[in-house]
């Protein structure tokens, strides 16, 4: 009364993704009339293991892609992390370039000054020196 187990070797298995591309092999097999029947079961047999090692063919060759990419995206997003960081460096060396230059102008107004403030002086003593020898 239940159902009678069906048999690979008689008709294909429905529903598997990728069987209804063997599903017409298998047609083809169980209507041609010239083949024995053990070489027809063969043929279903080799028809229905196709479709395991298909799908295991298109997940590896998927898996395959799918780390090609995933390392494309490492190599781009390597690079865009290099320039933002060689854009980084240029604009603190810019920084440290201006805040040389900001105190190395410092350092020539204060030497100035100090020349300026020793000249003054040797004025003002050479004159009230020679105030005092008059």
């Amino acid at each position: 009364q239940g159902k009678k187990p069906r048999s690979i070797l008689r008709t294909p298995r429905l529903g598997v993704p990728g069987a209804n591309s063997s599903s017409h092999v298998l047609k083809t097999i169980q209507d041609d009339d010239s083949m024995d029947p053990m070489q027809k079961a063969g043929m279903r047999l080799l028809a229905v293991a196709v479709i395991p090692i298909q799908s295991e063919i298109r997940r590896f060759l998927a898996k395959r892609e799918s780390l090609n990419r995933m390392w494309a995206l490492v190599v781009i997003q390597s690079h865009v992390r290099k320039y933002l960081v060689e854009k980084s460096l240029e604009e603190q060396d810019m920084a440290a370039a201006k805040i040389q230059h900001a105190f190395q102008d410092y350092l020539i107004r204060e030497y100035a000054r100090t020349i300026i403030q020793a000249v003054a002086r040797r004025f003002l003593v050479q004159r009230a020196y020679s105030r005092f020898k008059s």
